[in-house]
């Protein structure tokens, strides 16, 4: 009896460790490396084109420089639809390929916890895509976030829930400073992509993360004063900066990060550790 129960026993870890082998070989196949390689791609696409917004702002120039903005700008004509239906397809790929390493037992939990993060934004990214082609502009999304977050802060459990994300943005900011100054984005690529490339991660990371400071440091204000225009993202911060002292050259500059972060995301389509 002993021994049978030894014997069963003996076969979960077998059971286990086939579980986890089987979910290395699915995130590790080839095609989901080359899929995942397009999601970085289409990520350099979309920063560019927040990059172009944001530097159009700061001369004058209307659009919306967020993800929801530069998605909408692609449904202008065939081959940006096609690039959203390529962006789509990628993310997704980014997102299951994340979902992998997070499921890896042998994974940090610290490690695990980023991967599933990472997996859930590049898949908001992909759904984006997939219901900006269906919609075929963002203006109509940015109203429904606008509306849902004003719903949200209708109570204070709302109110907490919006300044806490605003918190967490300012975080991931401060992560994005601290990744390009320390240039510590080497440790996801394979090998050093070359001068160029390692110039653009310091400048994109930096600047990126700056802006997303500002992003959430406009959240959390918002929680604080209980107003929800306060709270519309990316693109509200940068136009209110325009209001401020040099502020036409901030949001200029951060734009150029956003392009800058853009020629490093390239990059990183070609030598990143997948």
């Amino acid at each position: 009896m002993n021994t049978s129960a030894q014997r069963m026993g003996d076969k979960k870890p077998d059971i286990a460790d086939d579980t986890q082998e089987a979910i290395n070989d699915a995130a590790n196949h080839p095609w989901v490396e080359r899929a995942a390689r397009i999601g970085y791609a289409a990520n350099a696409v979309m920063h560019l084109l927040i990059g172009i917004v944001a530097v159009r702002l700061a001369t004058g120039g209307g659009g919306s420089a967020d993800q929801g903005g530069a998605l909408g700008m692609l449904t202008e004509n065939t081959w940006g639809k096609v690039l959203l239906g390529i962006g789509a397809f990628g993310w997704a790929a980014l997102a299951f390929w994340q979902i992998g390493e997070a499921c890896l037992s042998f994974h940090e939990a610290k490690t695990r916890l980023k991967a599933a993060a990472k997996a859930g934004t590049y898949a908001v990214l992909s759904g984006m895509c997939i219901m900006t082609l269906a919609r075929g502009q963002s203006s109509s999304s940015k109203q429904q976030n606008a509306s849902m977050t004003g719903k949200l802060m209708e109570n204070t459990a709302g109110v907490i829930l919006v300044g806490l994300a605003g918190a967490v943005i300012v975080g991931v900011g401060i992560y994005h400073v601290v990744k390009g100054v320390k240039k510590k984005f080497f440790e996801d690529l394979q090998k050093n992509p070359g001068k160029w490339a390692e110039w653009s991660g310091v400048i994109g990371y930096s600047l990126k993360g700056l802006a997303l400071v500002l992003t959430g440091v406009f959240f959390v204000n918002g929680a604080i004063t209980h107003d929800p225009k306060d709270t519309g993202g990316l693109d509200t911060a940068l136009k209110s900066l325009l209001d401020k002292p040099l502020g036409s050259v901030m949001v200029a500059v951060i734009g150029i990060g956003f392009v800058a972060f853009a020629v490093y995301s390239a990059a990183r389509s070609k030598y990143a550790r997948v």
